[in-house]
C-alpha cells in the first residue's frame, strides 16, 4: 500500500484495501476523516503530491511493528517544494489488515508543519 501511496497511484493503493477502508488523519488538517480510503487520497494526491517539484518525495522508512492484525510503519518524507525550500517531515501510520488487505488506516504526524508547507 504505502508503495503505491508514495508515487500517487490510486488503483495499486486501493488494490492493497478492503472494500471500504477507512483512513483517518489528525483533526486539525484540512480534510475531514474517518473517511473512505477511496474519497481521500484522491484529494491527497491532487492537492498536496503537486506542490514538490516533479510531484514527487524521497521517503526513508525507519521503523516497523507488528502485532497480530496491525503493523506500524514510521517514515520520513523528503522532497523539494515548487514554492521553495525543502519538505522533511516524520510520519508513524497504524494499518489494520482484514484477509491481508488493508481495512483502517491512521496517519499521525505534525500537522501544524504539513498543513503550513503543503495545504
Amino acid at each position: 500500500f504505502l508503495q503505491a501511496y508514495w508515487r500517487a497511484d490510486l488503483q495499486s493503493a486501493l488494490a492493497h484495501c478492503q472494500p471500504g477502508a477507512v483512513i483517518e488523519l489528525a483533526r486539525s488538517l484540512p480534510i475531514a476523516t474517518p473517511a473512505p480510503v477511496a474519497d481521500i487520497l484522491p484529494l491527497i494526491f491532487n492537492n498536496v503530491y503537486p506542490k514538490f517539484t516533479g510531484g514527487c518525495f524521497d521517503v526513508t522508512v525507519d521503523s516497523t511493528l507488528e502485532q497480530n492484525n496491525r503493523v506500524l510503519v514510521e517514515y520520513t518524507a523528503r522532497g523539494k517544494l515548487l514554492a521553495g525550500g525543502s519538505f522533511e517531515c516524520g510520519y508513524a501510520t497504524v494499518f489494520e489488515f482484514v484477509d491481508g488487505a488493508v481495512a483502517r488506516l491512521r496517519m499521525y504526524t505534525d500537522t501544524r508543519y504539513v498543513a503550513a508547507a503543503l495545504m
